[in-house]
Protein backbone atom coordinates (compact mmCIF):
# COMPACT_ATOMS: atom_id res chain seq x y z
CA UNK A 1 0.00 0.00 0.00
CA UNK A 2 1.49 3.28 -0.64
CA UNK A 3 1.48 5.72 2.05
CA UNK A 4 1.53 9.50 1.65
CA UNK A 5 3.26 10.91 4.85
CA UNK A 6 3.39 14.30 5.34
CA UNK A 7 7.08 16.04 6.18
CA UNK A 8 8.25 19.03 7.31
CA UNK A 9 10.61 21.07 5.67
CA UNK A 10 12.79 23.49 7.34
CA UNK A 11 13.51 25.91 4.91
CA UNK A 12 12.11 26.39 1.11
CA UNK A 13 13.59 29.41 -1.00
CA UNK A 14 12.74 30.32 -4.68
CA UNK A 15 14.45 28.51 -7.20
CA UNK A 16 17.82 30.61 -8.43
CA UNK A 17 19.98 29.93 -11.48
CA UNK A 18 23.67 29.39 -10.46
CA UNK A 19 27.17 29.08 -12.30
CA UNK A 20 30.07 26.86 -11.55
CA UNK A 21 32.08 29.63 -10.47
CA UNK A 22 29.25 31.01 -8.07
CA UNK A 23 28.64 27.86 -6.10
CA UNK A 24 31.62 28.74 -3.54
CA UNK A 25 29.75 31.64 -2.52
CA UNK A 26 26.72 29.65 -1.86
CA UNK A 27 27.19 30.08 1.95
CA UNK A 28 23.21 30.44 2.52
CA UNK A 29 21.68 26.88 2.81
CA UNK A 30 18.34 28.71 2.14
CA UNK A 31 19.12 29.53 -1.87
CA UNK A 32 19.08 25.58 -2.40
CA UNK A 33 15.54 23.98 -2.21
CA UNK A 34 15.77 20.78 -0.29
CA UNK A 35 13.85 17.80 -0.90
CA UNK A 36 10.22 17.23 -1.68
CA UNK A 37 7.00 15.14 -2.37
CA UNK A 38 8.07 12.34 -0.48
CA UNK A 39 6.56 8.69 -0.70
CA UNK A 40 6.57 5.60 1.22
CA UNK A 41 5.92 2.40 0.59
CA UNK A 42 5.72 -0.92 2.33
CA UNK A 43 6.91 -2.84 -1.13
CA UNK A 44 7.99 -6.60 0.90
CA UNK A 45 7.55 -7.57 4.60
CA UNK A 46 9.27 -5.15 6.53
CA UNK A 47 10.71 -3.47 3.05
CA UNK A 48 10.40 0.65 3.06
CA UNK A 49 10.86 1.96 -0.47
CA UNK A 50 11.00 6.36 0.18
CA UNK A 51 11.13 8.32 -2.99
CA UNK A 52 11.45 11.98 -3.40
CA UNK A 53 11.71 15.06 -5.49
CA UNK A 54 14.91 17.12 -5.72
CA UNK A 55 12.56 20.44 -6.16
CA UNK A 56 15.72 21.78 -7.84
CA UNK A 57 15.49 23.68 -11.08
CA UNK A 58 16.51 21.72 -14.46
CA UNK A 59 19.74 24.75 -14.68
CA UNK A 60 21.13 22.72 -11.31
CA UNK A 61 20.26 19.78 -12.38
CA UNK A 62 22.35 20.46 -15.99
CA UNK A 63 25.31 22.64 -14.37
CA UNK A 64 25.76 20.67 -11.02
CA UNK A 65 26.21 17.09 -10.25
CA UNK A 66 23.29 15.96 -7.56
CA UNK A 67 23.54 13.77 -5.29
CA UNK A 68 21.40 12.62 -1.90
CA UNK A 69 22.19 12.55 1.68
CA UNK A 70 20.08 9.87 3.34
CA UNK A 71 19.81 9.14 7.12
CA UNK A 72 16.77 7.11 9.23
CA UNK A 73 17.06 6.15 13.37
CA UNK A 74 13.93 4.36 15.11
CA UNK A 75 11.38 6.60 17.06
CA UNK A 76 12.41 4.74 20.58
CA UNK A 77 16.26 5.68 19.61
CA UNK A 78 18.56 8.24 19.79
CA UNK A 79 21.02 7.42 17.63
CA UNK A 80 21.25 7.87 13.70
CA UNK A 81 22.12 5.14 11.45
CA UNK A 82 25.06 6.20 9.61
CA UNK A 83 24.46 8.43 6.43
CA UNK A 84 24.04 7.14 2.98
CA UNK A 85 25.06 8.82 -0.26
CA UNK A 86 22.82 8.32 -3.56
CA UNK A 87 22.57 9.68 -7.02
CA UNK A 88 18.94 8.43 -7.44
CA UNK A 89 15.95 10.15 -5.41
CA UNK A 90 15.29 7.03 -3.80
CA UNK A 91 15.92 4.81 -0.84
CA UNK A 92 14.88 1.09 -0.13
CA UNK A 93 15.82 -0.97 3.25
CA UNK A 94 14.06 -3.42 5.84
CA UNK A 95 13.11 -2.17 8.57
CA UNK A 96 11.38 -3.14 11.92
CA UNK A 97 8.28 -1.47 10.98
CA UNK A 98 6.65 -1.18 14.14
CA UNK A 99 9.06 0.55 16.31
CA UNK A 100 8.74 3.76 13.50
CA UNK A 101 11.16 4.79 11.44
CA UNK A 102 12.71 8.68 11.83
CA UNK A 103 14.23 9.82 8.58
CA UNK A 104 15.73 12.50 6.45
CA UNK A 105 16.81 13.45 3.38
CA UNK A 106 19.07 16.90 1.91
CA UNK A 107 20.38 17.61 -1.38
CA UNK A 108 24.07 17.89 -2.36
CA UNK A 109 25.15 19.90 -5.26
CA UNK A 110 28.24 19.21 -6.47
CA UNK A 111 30.32 21.34 -9.03
CA UNK A 112 31.62 19.26 -11.85
CA UNK A 113 33.75 17.63 -13.65
CA UNK A 114 33.53 15.76 -10.24
CA UNK A 115 36.92 14.91 -8.46
CA UNK A 116 38.46 15.35 -5.29
CA UNK A 117 38.68 18.72 -4.49
CA UNK A 118 34.99 19.54 -5.93
CA UNK A 119 33.05 22.10 -4.33
CA UNK A 120 29.82 21.29 -2.62
CA UNK A 121 26.60 23.20 -1.27
CA UNK A 122 24.04 21.45 0.59
CA UNK A 123 20.17 21.57 1.30
CA UNK A 124 18.67 21.82 4.45
CA UNK A 125 16.78 18.50 5.75
CA UNK A 126 13.71 17.40 4.50
CA UNK A 127 12.20 15.36 7.62
CA UNK A 128 9.88 12.37 7.55
CA UNK A 129 8.47 9.64 9.98
CA UNK A 130 6.90 6.07 9.11
CA UNK A 131 4.40 6.22 12.46
CA UNK A 132 5.06 3.28 14.62
CA UNK A 133 2.43 0.60 14.80
CA UNK A 134 -0.77 1.15 16.59
CA UNK A 135 -2.15 -0.75 19.42
CA UNK A 136 -1.12 -2.15 22.90
CA UNK A 137 2.74 -3.49 22.58
CA UNK A 138 1.37 -5.52 25.97
CA UNK A 139 -1.02 -7.47 23.54
CA UNK A 140 2.02 -8.86 21.21
CA UNK A 141 4.10 -11.68 21.36
CA UNK A 142 6.85 -11.43 23.86
CA UNK A 143 9.84 -12.53 24.27
CA UNK A 144 10.35 -13.75 20.31
CA UNK A 145 13.51 -15.98 19.72
CA UNK A 146 14.58 -18.18 16.39
CA UNK A 147 17.04 -21.11 16.13
CA UNK A 148 18.48 -22.67 13.35
CA UNK A 149 19.37 -26.34 13.76
CA UNK A 150 22.52 -26.96 11.83
CA UNK A 151 21.35 -25.54 8.56
CA UNK A 152 18.45 -27.81 8.49
CA UNK A 153 15.22 -25.74 10.29
CA UNK A 154 14.21 -23.21 12.22
CA UNK A 155 12.24 -22.80 15.20
CA UNK A 156 11.01 -19.85 16.35
CA UNK A 157 8.98 -19.37 19.80
CA UNK A 158 7.28 -16.59 21.87
CA UNK A 159 5.57 -16.22 24.39
CA UNK A 160 1.78 -14.44 24.90
CA UNK A 161 1.65 -10.64 25.39
CA UNK A 162 0.66 -9.95 29.42
CA UNK A 163 -2.16 -8.04 27.55
CA UNK A 164 -3.50 -10.27 25.23
CA UNK A 165 -7.33 -11.28 24.94
CA UNK A 166 -8.32 -14.28 25.89
CA UNK A 167 -9.33 -15.71 22.08
CA UNK A 168 -5.92 -14.31 20.57
CA UNK A 169 -4.31 -16.20 17.56
CA UNK A 170 -0.65 -15.26 16.56
CA UNK A 171 0.61 -15.81 12.76
CA UNK A 172 3.96 -15.69 11.94
CA UNK A 173 5.16 -14.34 8.64
CA UNK A 174 8.90 -14.30 7.10
CA UNK A 175 10.96 -12.99 4.08
CA UNK A 176 14.26 -14.17 2.38
CA UNK A 177 15.10 -11.63 -0.09
CA UNK A 178 11.60 -11.83 -2.53
CA UNK A 179 10.53 -14.92 -1.33
CA UNK A 180 7.98 -14.44 1.50
CA UNK A 181 6.52 -17.32 3.50
CA UNK A 182 3.66 -17.60 6.08
CA UNK A 183 4.13 -20.32 8.87
CA UNK A 184 2.14 -23.46 8.23
CA UNK A 185 3.60 -25.60 11.70
CA UNK A 186 3.14 -23.81 14.77
CA UNK A 187 3.63 -24.99 17.84
CA UNK A 188 1.01 -24.73 20.68
CA UNK A 189 0.22 -24.37 24.42
CA UNK A 190 -1.90 -26.63 26.76
CA UNK A 191 -4.58 -24.24 25.65
CA UNK A 192 -3.73 -24.83 22.01
CA UNK A 193 -2.68 -21.30 21.54
CA UNK A 194 0.52 -20.42 19.03
CA UNK A 195 3.70 -19.72 20.75
CA UNK A 196 5.94 -20.65 18.25
CA UNK A 197 6.64 -21.84 14.45
CA UNK A 198 8.56 -25.15 13.09
CA UNK A 199 10.31 -23.96 9.80
CA UNK A 200 11.42 -26.85 7.95
CA UNK A 201 13.47 -26.64 4.70
CA UNK A 202 13.72 -22.88 2.78
CA UNK A 203 15.96 -21.38 5.29
CA UNK A 204 19.37 -19.87 3.90
CA UNK A 205 21.73 -19.15 6.93
CA UNK A 206 23.50 -16.53 4.26
CA UNK A 207 20.74 -14.23 4.15
CA UNK A 208 19.15 -12.00 6.14
CA UNK A 209 15.55 -13.19 7.70
CA UNK A 210 12.79 -10.55 8.11
CA UNK A 211 9.84 -11.92 10.55
CA UNK A 212 6.72 -10.74 11.93
CA UNK A 213 4.44 -12.10 14.50
CA UNK A 214 1.28 -10.74 14.10
CA UNK A 215 -1.84 -11.65 15.89
CA UNK A 216 -5.92 -11.40 15.82
CA UNK A 217 -8.78 -11.08 17.94
CA UNK A 218 -12.15 -10.26 18.33
CA UNK A 219 -11.50 -8.14 21.82
CA UNK A 220 -8.67 -5.63 20.70
CA UNK A 221 -6.41 -4.94 18.23
CA UNK A 222 -2.96 -6.88 17.93
CA UNK A 223 0.49 -4.91 18.20
CA UNK A 224 2.93 -6.03 15.61
CA UNK A 225 6.24 -6.99 16.19
CA UNK A 226 9.36 -7.58 13.48
CA UNK A 227 12.44 -9.32 13.64
CA UNK A 228 15.35 -8.69 11.39
CA UNK A 229 18.53 -11.27 11.88
CA UNK A 230 21.32 -12.90 10.17
CA UNK A 231 20.19 -16.71 10.33
CA UNK A 232 24.39 -17.78 10.78
CA UNK A 233 24.18 -16.03 14.18
CA UNK A 234 21.55 -18.07 15.86
CA UNK A 235 22.60 -21.02 14.19
CA UNK A 236 23.27 -24.32 16.14
CA UNK A 237 25.24 -27.13 15.26
CA UNK A 238 25.04 -30.97 15.89
CA UNK A 239 27.52 -32.12 18.90
CA UNK A 240 30.77 -33.01 18.21
CA UNK A 241 31.37 -37.08 17.28
CA UNK A 242 33.91 -40.21 17.72
CA UNK A 243 35.11 -38.34 21.07
CA UNK A 244 37.94 -40.60 22.82
CA UNK A 245 40.66 -40.44 25.00
CA UNK A 246 44.30 -41.80 24.06
CA UNK A 247 47.38 -41.29 26.06
CA UNK A 248 45.12 -38.55 28.50
CA UNK A 249 44.79 -36.79 25.38
CA UNK A 250 41.21 -35.73 24.09
CA UNK A 251 40.39 -36.33 20.67
CA UNK A 252 36.94 -35.81 18.68
CA UNK A 253 35.77 -34.48 15.05
CA UNK A 254 32.45 -32.78 13.80
CA UNK A 255 29.80 -34.55 12.44
CA UNK A 256 29.49 -35.43 8.91
CA UNK A 257 26.06 -33.87 8.90
CA UNK A 258 27.43 -30.14 9.82
CA UNK A 259 26.92 -27.75 7.46
CA UNK A 260 30.30 -26.44 7.66
CA UNK A 261 32.75 -28.71 6.90
CA UNK A 262 36.09 -26.83 8.40
CA UNK A 263 37.11 -27.72 11.50
CA UNK A 264 38.73 -24.52 12.68
CA UNK A 265 35.94 -22.79 11.81
CA UNK A 266 34.94 -23.59 15.53
CA UNK A 267 35.48 -22.81 19.21
CA UNK A 268 34.82 -25.69 21.17
CA UNK A 269 34.47 -26.56 24.92
CA UNK A 270 35.63 -29.47 26.86
CA UNK A 271 33.95 -30.39 29.90
CA UNK A 272 36.05 -32.47 32.52
CA UNK A 273 34.25 -34.03 35.77
CA UNK A 274 36.26 -35.89 38.46
CA UNK A 275 33.89 -37.98 39.84
CA UNK A 276 35.82 -38.58 42.82
CA UNK A 277 34.01 -35.43 44.00
CA UNK A 278 31.75 -34.39 41.58
CA UNK A 279 33.96 -31.53 40.17
CA UNK A 280 33.66 -30.17 36.98
CA UNK A 281 36.01 -28.10 34.70
CA UNK A 282 35.60 -26.22 31.49
CA UNK A 283 38.04 -25.93 29.26
CA UNK A 284 38.27 -23.85 25.52
CA UNK A 285 39.77 -24.81 22.64
CA UNK A 286 40.04 -22.82 19.31
CA UNK A 287 40.53 -24.43 16.38
CA UNK A 288 41.50 -27.72 16.94
CA UNK A 289 40.43 -31.03 17.52
CA UNK A 290 42.54 -32.57 20.37
CA UNK A 291 43.21 -31.76 23.53
CA UNK A 292 45.78 -33.25 26.36
CA UNK A 293 44.72 -33.48 29.73
CA UNK A 294 47.29 -31.78 31.80
CA UNK A 295 45.55 -31.98 35.28
CA UNK A 296 45.20 -36.12 35.45
CA UNK A 297 45.57 -38.21 38.80
CA UNK A 298 45.41 -42.17 37.84
CA UNK A 299 43.77 -42.99 41.14
CA UNK A 300 40.53 -41.31 40.25
CA UNK A 301 37.97 -42.06 37.40
CA UNK A 302 37.16 -38.82 34.85
CA UNK A 303 34.33 -38.35 32.38
CA UNK A 304 34.72 -35.61 29.49
CA UNK A 305 32.89 -34.36 27.15
CA UNK A 306 32.69 -31.77 24.13
CA UNK A 307 30.49 -28.66 22.80
CA UNK A 308 31.22 -26.63 19.73
CA UNK A 309 30.05 -23.25 18.58
CA UNK A 310 30.68 -21.27 15.61
CA UNK A 311 33.12 -18.33 16.04
CA UNK A 312 35.51 -18.39 12.92
CA UNK A 313 33.58 -18.40 10.10
CA UNK A 314 31.10 -16.10 11.25
CA UNK A 315 29.97 -16.39 15.03
CA UNK A 316 26.86 -17.92 16.33
CA UNK A 317 25.65 -17.02 20.01
CA UNK A 318 24.70 -20.97 20.52
CA UNK A 319 26.67 -23.68 21.59
CA UNK A 320 25.73 -27.19 20.53
CA UNK A 321 24.36 -29.69 22.62
CA UNK A 322 27.20 -31.98 24.73
CA UNK A 323 28.67 -34.83 22.94
CA UNK A 324 28.39 -38.48 24.29
CA UNK A 325 30.51 -38.54 27.62
CA UNK A 326 33.53 -40.72 27.51
CA UNK A 327 35.17 -42.19 31.03
CA UNK A 328 38.30 -42.46 31.91
CA UNK A 329 38.82 -45.31 34.42
CA UNK A 330 40.35 -45.30 37.54
CA UNK A 331 43.69 -47.02 37.67
CA UNK A 332 43.67 -49.17 41.20
CA UNK A 333 46.92 -49.48 43.31
CA UNK A 334 47.46 -53.51 41.92
CA UNK A 335 47.05 -51.85 38.06
CA UNK A 336 50.37 -52.93 35.82
CA UNK A 337 49.98 -49.59 34.51
CA UNK A 338 50.03 -47.69 37.73
CA UNK A 339 53.36 -49.10 38.73
CA UNK A 340 57.21 -49.20 36.40
CA UNK A 341 58.34 -51.19 39.38
CA UNK A 342 55.51 -53.63 38.60
CA UNK A 343 56.12 -53.78 35.18
CA UNK A 344 59.80 -54.67 35.52
CA UNK A 345 58.60 -57.39 38.07
CA UNK A 346 56.76 -58.97 35.49
CA UNK A 347 59.36 -58.68 32.70
CA UNK A 348 61.61 -60.07 35.30
CA UNK A 349 58.89 -63.08 35.99
CA UNK A 350 58.73 -63.95 32.25
CA UNK A 351 62.09 -64.45 31.78
CA UNK A 352 62.51 -66.81 34.74
CA UNK A 353 59.49 -68.34 33.70
CA UNK A 354 61.73 -69.23 30.19
CA UNK A 355 64.90 -70.33 32.09
CA UNK A 356 63.18 -72.64 34.00
CA UNK A 357 61.29 -74.03 31.09
CA UNK A 358 64.55 -74.13 29.68
CA UNK A 359 66.36 -76.08 32.50
CA UNK A 360 63.61 -78.34 32.58
CA UNK A 361 64.13 -79.61 28.95
CA UNK A 362 66.90 -80.47 29.43
CA UNK A 363 66.86 -82.41 32.66
CA UNK A 364 63.47 -84.33 30.77
CA UNK A 365 66.02 -85.07 27.86
CA UNK A 366 68.76 -86.29 30.05
CA UNK A 367 66.18 -88.33 32.04
CA UNK A 368 64.32 -89.90 29.52
CA UNK A 369 67.69 -91.15 27.46
CA UNK A 370 66.19 -94.04 25.14
CA UNK A 371 67.72 -97.79 26.13
CA UNK A 372 70.05 -99.09 23.49
CA UNK A 373 69.03 -102.02 21.36
CA UNK A 374 71.49 -104.79 20.88
CA UNK A 375 70.05 -105.93 17.39
CA UNK A 376 70.99 -102.53 15.84
CA UNK A 377 74.80 -103.11 17.69
CA UNK A 378 75.58 -106.34 16.78
CA UNK A 379 73.37 -107.46 14.30
CA UNK A 380 75.59 -110.60 13.18
CA UNK A 381 75.31 -112.04 16.98
CA UNK A 382 71.62 -112.13 16.47
CA UNK A 383 71.15 -112.68 12.80
CA UNK A 384 73.77 -115.52 12.11
CA UNK A 385 74.19 -117.47 15.63
CA UNK A 386 70.82 -116.68 17.03
CA UNK A 387 72.16 -114.66 20.00
CA UNK A 388 74.68 -117.47 20.78
CA UNK A 389 77.28 -115.77 22.22
CA UNK A 390 79.91 -118.24 22.55
CA UNK A 391 79.62 -119.29 18.64
CA UNK A 392 79.79 -115.69 17.61
CA UNK A 393 83.35 -115.38 19.50
CA UNK A 394 84.39 -118.59 18.14
CA UNK A 395 85.23 -120.95 21.67
CA UNK A 396 85.35 -123.97 21.01
CA UNK A 397 85.71 -124.88 24.91
CA UNK A 398 82.28 -125.26 26.70
CA UNK A 399 80.99 -122.68 28.58
CA UNK A 400 79.77 -124.32 32.04
CA UNK A 401 76.86 -122.32 33.08
CA UNK A 402 75.46 -123.23 36.82
CA UNK A 403 71.76 -124.32 36.76
CA UNK A 404 71.59 -124.27 40.34
CA UNK A 405 73.39 -122.76 43.49
CA UNK A 406 73.10 -124.77 46.71
CA UNK A 407 74.07 -123.03 50.21
CA UNK A 408 75.67 -124.88 52.44
CA UNK A 409 76.71 -123.65 55.98
CA UNK A 410 80.33 -122.67 56.92
CA UNK A 411 81.82 -123.97 60.25
CA UNK A 412 84.26 -122.49 62.51
CA UNK A 413 86.72 -124.12 64.11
Amino acid sequence: MLLFIYFHVLTIAVPIVLSADSLEKLTDLSEINPPADVHMEEIELGELSISWNSNLSEDIHKMFSINYQFEWKYNDSVTWQPPSRMEDPEYTDDFELHRGVDMQVKNVIIEKPINFDSMEAESNWTEMNYPPASGDPETAAANISCIVYNNTYMNCSWQIGTKAPEDIVYFLRYRQDDDTRICTDYLKDDRGRHIGCHIVNGIDTEVIVILLVNGSSQQAEIYPIYRIFQPSSFEKFNPPVNVQVVNHTVKWDISDNTSITNPRCFAYLLNVKDWTNNAEKNISVNERTDYKLLVYIPSKRYSVKVSLSLQFCGVSQFWSDWSNEVFIEAEHSGSFSSSPMLILLVVVLNLSVLVIICLLKRVIKKMLVPVPDPQRKFPELFGKYNGDFQQWLGCKEQIWIAAECTTAPIEEN
